[in-house]
């Protein structure tokens, strides 16, 4: 009985042997083929599209181990091609100018490193010209919404009128309100003060302004 047990042991390792043995021929290590840019090249472009050709399809599991990493740091987007053998990165913005970057790929247990150069600023092509400009569109109307959705009323300022002004500073969140008693007339200059910062309160919470959560600087300049 022992001699059976043993027997089946030593067929089941050897059966383990062949498959290990025949699965490295027909799954071969992974390797790089290629990568863009190639190493060391100057790029004639501030917009690349950056990507490795691995030796093969690349399998889930090895999937989830591949990454990659920029020095100077570049925020973007992956993908792969339909065969799973390209591995692309799209920077989400523009890359420095003048500037020597250091890409590097991690798969597996491995990794490789090349570099790049960006053009000068003078050499930028139409291109990316028009590319920044659309970059810089995109960044200020993105401002903008992000300001009329934390600040609804923004555009009901600043308010004019004859008795006081008040603008509104979003880096702060702070309201700067002018008052403007009159210095001829025959009530206090303090009565007139409270009388329009009153006034001006009154102003704001009509257009919508929770004042518990602004800070305010007033100014009194008398006319």
């Amino acid at each position: 009985m022992k001699m059976k047990l043993l027997t089946l042991i030593v067929i089941g390792v050897f059966i383990l042997f062949i498959l290990v043995v025949i699965t490295s021929f027909i799954i071969p290590n992974l390797s790089i083929i290629t990568v863009n840019p190639t190493n060391g090249k100057n790029i004639t472009t501030i917009y690349p599209v950056i990507n490795v050709v691995f030796s093969r399809a690349v399998s889930d599991e090895e999937e989830k181990t591949i990454s990659f990493v920029f020095s100077p740091q570049i925020e973007g987007s992956s993908s792969w091609s339909t065969n799973k053998n390209t591995f692309t990165f799209s920077p989400s913005q523009h890359l420095e100018v003048s500037t020597g970057y250091i890409a590097t790929i991690n798969y597996g247990k491995k990794n490789y490193s090349w570099t790049f150069n960006t053009p000068a600023g003078p050499a930028l092509n139409d291109s990316d010209t028009l590319n920044l400009t659309a970059e810089g569109d995109e960044i200020f109307n993105n401002g903008i919404k992000i300001l009329h959705e934390t600040y609804p009323w923004y555009d009901n300022l600043p308010i004019i009128t004859p008795d006081y002004f008040i603008g509104f500073a979003p880096g702060q969140s702070m309201f700067y309100i002018d008052v403007y008693p009159d210095s001829h007339s025959t009530v206090s200059i303090n009565d007139q003060v409270v009388l329009l910062k009153k006034q001006a309160s009154e102003s704001l919470i009509k257009i919508g302004v929770d004042m518990s959560k602004y800070t305010i600087t007033w100014g009194v300049l008398p006319k």
